[in-house]
């Protein structure tokens, strides 16, 4: 089993990336950094600096908080530092160690493509630590850098270790950026993760300063084209971010797809096109069974119950087809990938005196569970909640409370017996493409089925499958396992459901859209899931990255191009991919990039035009000041080039003014991907009836000629 596909305890968690350059050196000396510009992202040196835009969240029950301090300063120049604490007494599962340079929900400020490297200072706080350095950077996975993307997305970056150098003062961290990652040239900002998978106990406290991001003058090559290759008919399912991100359909919740009662039921797909693991991609197509599932996309995680079928891709190019299963076991997946957790813990005698919830101490033959008790106000316990079940509890641990004050307190616990972790796999060694097969009869045996005839057998305890009521929602999707899955692409030909209520059979051949009949999209990503039709010309057009800035142009000559409006851009590891129509003849692909020259004001009921005399089309729609009252108008703001088509500055703040002197005038705001709407409470009032107009400036680039927009009728 791999490891990638256990560590989902705290969201989107890698396991392992390729990082060329990240250097931990000693106390005291900096790295040599390339000539070129230097951003200080956070220097620490106000409490102010800490306040509304660090956080700390853990799962697991662990004591945690992050703090300005002003005496610990790595420049010694009067400013200070970032405290992160966790204290792991709980059995942590998994912290999350804020943010820097930026705010949860706030637009795009950084892209790292255009520099080449990240680094910072850590302090090991060998006071407040009960904990070595070294136990933290061993003990689950190491400390993460990460990114928050846009749509706060997290964003991997990079792993690193907490130098032995930092015990004795300042050490320093330089990461070399790795232009490839994706999504790391639209950043919101910076942070820090840590997961631990509940195995320290202990204090740990650090500091972090002065936090930069260094870069060159020179700019990067541009890109490189590839050869494109026609599209593949069925459903199309893109790892496009994480891992861990779960793209799937799944039936409409008015289909019910029941395994319970009535005779034999089958759960299948057909693999068109599969990834090979061979290279080191670890990928998971899956088949979800659920009872009355929420609209989340990782119901494996949220939901309680769960049956759960994963094919994973293995490093000899083939595939394992898993069994797995988990009840009341919300918010967790120990028990997909486990056995014997503690599922619940019941007080049988409240006790008395407790001034303070007492330590609820868990012992028995398993590890990692953790629970939390809670008190009234005349001093009783009358709660124990679980909140991490750990593993491997055969039969149930005893439970015992400490501290608190009180005494006289009891519980007991219970665990779930029933096929915890991996009950049966079936491996092929070189198999990627065919149809996998679930069948159930009786309601609780299940019989599994590879493309090559191999079949195995399982049985769950019928206490335990009762928990799947009708309705049960079927999904059928993937996700990637590790970095290298990301942007693989798999097909699938042929999805079928056979003996349920509702029986379905699509091979997602007539149209280029679901038929939302039968299914809805459950994706993570916006185009993550496609459906191409087997009537239907599309190409692969793929691309060298870095990329920022670059769009995809196609003409039937190597004269003549136009923009090729993608249906689907996504990253494909290294490679940048384009899913565009093609008509079939003679085709030609290029990228470009645009320089944006200045900008494009519009109004309600005119449209951005590239190519254009004018720009745009259509006409602003007058304003009536009695039916406008005080409403104000949206006005928005284009970069553009010189042929009006929009190009992607982020960051420049656009000041609005107009030709109506009584008007009140927004805020400036800034552009986000070459487009800022001023609207709401942040629009143009206008005052005066005439004709009026409005102009834009960029305050931050004086490149940039003033523009005005069109005239818009403005009537009593």
């Amino acid at each position: 089993m791999k490891k990638t596909f256990l560590n989902q305890s705290c969201g989107t968690w890698l396991d392992a990336i390729k990082v060329t350059g990240l250097l931990a050196v000693t106390a005291g000396t900096a790295l040599a950094a390339p000539s070129g510009i230097t951003n200080n992202v956070m220097s620490f040196d106000t409490a102010a600096s800490v306040s509304g835009s660090w956080w700390l969240n853990g799962w697991g029950g662990q004591a945690a908080g992050t703090a300005y301090s002003a005496t610990q300063d790595h420049t010694g120049n009067g400013g200070g530092s970032i405290n992160v604490v966790d204290d792991f007494a709980g059995g942590s599962q998994c912290v999350q160690l804020g943010w820097f340079g930026g705010a949860w929900g706030s637009s795009p400020k950084y892209d790292l493509t255009l520099y080449t490297n990240v680094n910072f200072w850590v302090k090991w706080d060998t006071t407040a630590s009960t904990i070595q350095s070294s136990t933290f950077n061993t003990t689950g996975e190491k400390l993460w850098l990460w990114g928050i993307g846009s749509g706060n997305n997290w964003i991997n970056l990079a792993q690193f270790d907490i130098p032995e150098a930092a015990s004795n003062g300042w050490a320093h961290i330089n990461w070399l950026v790795d232009p490839t990652i994706p999504g790391i040239n639209n950043l919101l900002g910076f942070g820090f993760k840590k997961w631990d998978g509940g195995g320290h106990t202990g204090v740990s406290s650090f500091y972090a300063d002065d936090i930069q991001m260094v870069g060159s003058f020179v700019p990067p090559p541009p890109p490189s084209m590839k050869a494109p290759h026609k599209a593949a008919a069925g459903l199309n399912i893109t790892s496009v971010t994480g891992p861990y991100n779960r793209e799937s359909i799944k039936t409409v919740s008015t289909s019910d797809e029941s395994f319970l009662t009535g005779g034999a039921k089958t759960y299948a797909f057909t693999v068109k096109q599969g990834v090979n693991g061979s290279g080191g991609a670890q990928f998971q197509n899956h088949i979800f069974l659920v009872p009355s599932p929420g609209s989340e996309t990782a119901p494996d995680w949220n939901e309680p119950n769960v049956i759960m079928m994963d094919l994973e891709s293995t490093t000899t190019g083939g595939t394992s087809w898993s069994f797995r299963y988990k009840t009341n076991c919300p918010n967790a997946n120990n028990m997909l990938y486990n056995n014997g957790p503690v599922t619940g813990i019941a007080v049988t005698a409240g006790g008395s005196g407790y001034s303070s919830a007492p330590e609820v101490i868990i012992s028995g033959p398993g590890a990692g569970a953790y629970a939390t008790a809670q008190i009234s106000g005349l001093g009783v316990v009358t709660n124990v909640v679980v909140a991490t079940n750990g593993t491997g509890y055969v039969t149930a641990p005893s439970i015992s409370f400490a501290n608190g004050g009180g005494s006289g307190a009891a519980a007991t616990a219970s665990i779930n017996p029933y096929g915890m972790g991996t009950l049966v796999t079936l491996t092929d060694s070189n198999i990627l493409t065919g149809t996998w097969t679930l069948t159930v009869s009786g309601g609780n045996s299940f019989t599994m089925t590879t493309p090559s005839g191999q079949t195995t057998n399982v049985t769950i305890d019928a206490t335990a499958a009762a928990l799947f009521p009708a309705p049960v929602t079927a999904y059928f999707g993937a996700q990637a396992g590790n970095s290298a899955g990301v942007g693989q692409l798999s097909i699938l030909s042929n999805v079928t459901i056979t003996g349920t209520a509702n029986p379905l059979n699509d091979t997602f051949a007539s149209s280029a859209t679901l038929n939302t009949n039968n299914w809805v999209l459950n994706e993570n990503d916006a185009n993550a899931i496609l459906v191409i039709p087997g009537n239907a010309n599309y190409n692969w057009v793929y691309w060298t990255l870095p990329a920022t800035g670059y769009s995809l142009q196609s003409g039937n000559s190597l004269t003549s191009f136009t923009d090729a409006n993608p249906i689907q851009e996504s990253q494909f590891g290294t490679l940048e991919g384009a899913l565009v129509a093609t008509s079939g003849s003679q085709e030609f692909y290029r990228t470009i990039k645009r320089v944006a020259t200045g900008l494009q004001v519009l109004f309600p009921g005119q449209t951005n035009a590239p190519g254009t005399l004018l720009g745009y089309t259509g006409t602003p729609t007058p304003i009536s000041l009695n039916t406008q009252g005080l409403t104000p108008s949206t006005v928005t703001v284009n970069a553009v080039d010189s042929t009006f088509h929009i190009v992607s500055e982020t960051g420049d703040n656009i000041k609005l003014t107009t030709s109506d002197g009584s008007a009140t005038l927004p805020n400036n705001q800034g552009l986000v991907n070459g487009s800022v709407t001023f609207s709401g409470a942040n629009g143009v009032l206008f005052q005066t009836t005439g004709s009026q107009t409005v102009t834009a400036t960029d305050v931050d680039n004086t490149n940039f000629p003033a523009a005005t927009s069109a005239s818009i009728s403005i009537t009593p």
